[in-house]
């Protein structure tokens, strides 16, 4: 219990840590320093959340591992590919949320047209075939034919 109060303790510090360096980079960021010798401010806290974010890993690691956790052995550690109109859309102080749903709509709207396109072409094809079986009946093995090869693949 007194093990689990420290840390508890801990982990209240460390976030706290992360919180108030987080709005120190905020202030930093929208007011930036004008004198040369300050410029490395922003750097300066941006490495110590780094390194508070890699301390609260370690202690979740720790506490994984004192509660039997073999996950807590593998760091895995996933790349992301973020697309260059996504960070211009937020270095344009737009909300990645908004852009998100665009995008979603944007897919839906192309989908629904090659859905219709398809539908159109599958009609025509249809279409194509009653008219050349009524007009030349000699193809049907030709027309039967072209249709097993187009339903097999």
């Amino acid at each position: 219990m007194a093990n689990d109060t420290a840390m508890l303790d801990t982990l209240h510090a460390g976030l706290m840590d992360i919180v108030n360096t987080l709005d120190e980079v905020e202030l930093l960021a929208s007011d930036p320093p004008v004198e040369p010798e300050s410029a490395h401010l922003v750097t300066d806290r941006l490495v110590h959340l780094t390194e508070a974010y890699s301390a609260l890993d370690d202690l979740m690691s720790r506490q994984m591992l004192a509660a039997g956790d073999d996950s807590a052995r593998t760091t895995e550690t996933t790349d992301v590919d973020v697309p260059q109109d996504v960070l211009e859309y937020i270095e344009q102080g737009r909300n990645p949320n908004v852009y998100t749903r665009q995008f979603s709509e944007a897919v839906v709207r192309d989908n629904q047209a090659m859905a219709g396109k398809m539908q159109a072409h599958a009609d025509f094809a249809q279409q194509l075939e009653a008219a050349m079986l009524k007009d030349m009946p000699e193809l049907a093995d030709t027309l039967a034919r072209v249709k097993a090869t187009k339903a097999t693949t």
